[in-house]
């Protein structure tokens, strides 16, 4: 959402309605309860450490280990991760560099 919307001040973020109509979201209901136990048991470590900043936290072992364990869940290839994290740093950062103007 943060990709398509448009930046308003003090956080507020301009969506078209359109586009929540053509979203694509992982449904939590397509997975077996072997998928389920698989993604809880790879949250696990990162339920007991506090979150990093986006460019350290996408370095994290146990990161990785659970972004894969999801995509993997919904039968997503996960050589895809790199690209992911990169889109997702530039958000990130284009939303804070936007906070400090």
């Amino acid at each position: 959402m943060e990709m398509r919307g448009t930046a308003r001040s003090l956080g507020a973020l301009d969506l078209n309605a359109n586009y929540f109509k053509s979203m694509r979201v992982l449904d939590p209901n397509l997975l077996s309860p072997r998928q389920i136990a698989s993604i809880k048991a790879a949250f696990r470590p990162l339920k007991s450490r506090e979150v990093e900043n986006i460019n350290d936290e996408v370095s994290k072992s146990d990161r990785i280990n659970f972004d894969r364990v999801v995509l993997r869940s919904f039968g997503i290839d996960d050589t895809i991760l790199p690209s992911l994290y990169k889109v997702l740093i530039s958000a990130v950062n284009d939303r804070v560099s936007m906070k400090n103007r």
